[in-house]
């Protein structure tokens, strides 16, 4: 869980999540009628419109398919872990095969 948290993506979502609560939480909801033509007061309500619309559109998006990668990339670097610990037992099984049967073998003295 501990690795989980403290990937990259999960801190990008958590990000971009928290960018779309901030911008929320301003009022910048409201300037998103401008977008359907409706208000026609100035630039700077298309300005807050648009990023409204975007901050909207990135967590509703963009935030749960960089949870998914995240989860995606802690389950492989487990997997990955699993299979490198099986790798060094089939090795270590493999040497104390040797070493059984070099001192089962009969010593042949000269």
């Amino acid at each position: 869980m501990k690795q989980f948290l403290h990937s990259g993506f999960v801190r990008l979502a958590i990000v971009v999540v928290m960018a779309y609560v901030i911008v929320s939480l301003c009022g910048l909801r409201e300037h998103v009628s401008i977008l359907s033509g409706v208000d026609e007061s100035g630039t700077m309500h298309l300005v807050f419109g648009l990023i409204y619309i975007l901050s909207y559109a990135a967590s509703l998006v963009l935030a749960p398919a960089l949870f998914l990668a995240a989860i995606i990339e802690t389950t492989l670097s487990k997997v990955n872990v699993l299979s490198r610990k099986g790798q060094e037992g089939r090795r270590l099984g493999c040497s104390e095969l040797r070493e059984r049967q070099r001192l089962r073998a009969p010593e042949h003295a000269p």
